[in-house]
């Protein structure tokens, strides 16, 4: 999806094993403070030890030729 400018709206995803993805929109910014606040709402839904996997996608940009 390319990225345009308009109203600034924000998501931000988790994705499981099994490809069930919980996802949540914001139109404030995405900071350390609203990760922990997903975190802490997932965490009251699990029933098993889960380990969180975080990945900062542009860290894995390749460079062009």
């Amino acid at each position: 999806m390319p990225s345009t400018q308009g109203q600034g709206l924000n998501c931000f995803a988790l994705l499981s094993r099994a490809n069930e993805c919980r996802f949540e929109t914001t139109t404030r910014n995405i900071d350390g403070a609203f990760i922990v606040e997903q975190l802490k709402k997932l965490s009251f839904a699990l029933k098993r030890v889960t380990v969180v996997v975080l990945d900062n996608a542009p860290a894995h940009v390749a460079k062009t030729r």
